[in-house]
């Protein structure tokens, strides 16, 4: 289910602008088919068309480093995207290492669009690279970080995440489970406190 609501986050509108709904980083990681940490180092247009940019796609190589989920990729694995950003294609920077996460084709083609979390690595928070390289995201997908007014209720293992106030949760916070001594049942999704979550929220 979740796989199916990251490939449908995109959302292209009659104006031609894409749409983008707010998640948290963890949600992201947990409903990729993919993450992957490496560097671009080239992209070129298959099937471009001067006439209809909307035809067509973009293609990014990307040298992998490391690979923290989905099936495994060669050293060298190329990603696909739309055209341009109207359609929720995403750009990147080439020679520019970066975290990648995506949707997995059924050929087993790669693709990462707009709304995919993707960002260069050196932009990500110590909280954020922490939650991949540690495994702390992967380790946690069992919470659901449950955006607020996003049309349901959050259920019991969860922790709401408002986006419109939540910028130190997104940068700083992971949603742990946290359970008693040799106690299942007691097991609950709670927002987890760090230093720098609690600067981050002490700093008007």
């Amino acid at each position: 289910m979740l796989l199916l609501l990251a490939s449908v986050l995109c959302l292209v509108g009659f104006s031609g602008a894409c749409s983008c709904y707010p998640r948290h980083p963890q949600w992201q990681y947990c409903a990729a088919g993919y993450v992957v940490v490496g560097t671009t180092t080239d992209f070129y247009f298959p099937g471009y068309n001067p006439d209809n940019p909307n035809e067509g796609e973009k293609v990014f190589t990307l040298e992998i480093e490391n690979q923290y989920k989905g099936p495994q990729f060669p050293n060298k694995q190329n990603f696909t995207t739309a055209p341009h950003e109207a359609l929720c294609g995403t750009h990147l920077i080439n020679n520019t290492k970066y975290l990648l996460t995506g949707r997995v084709n059924v050929d087993g083609s790669a693709t990462v669009y707009l709304c995919d979390w993707h960002s260069p690595w050196s932009n990500l928070t110590p909280e954020q690279q922490r939650g991949i390289e540690e495994g702390i995201y992967q380790n946690n997908c069992g919470c659901d970080v449950c955006t607020v007014g996003g049309g349901s209720p959050c259920g019991e293992r969860s922790c709401p995440y408002d986006y419109t106030i939540g910028r130190c949760f997104y940068l700083h916070s992971y949603c742990k489970e946290q359970c008693l001594p040799n106690d299942a049942e007691s097991c609950q999704c709670n927002w987890d406190s760090n230093e720098a979550f609690d600067r981050c929220i002490s700093t008007p």
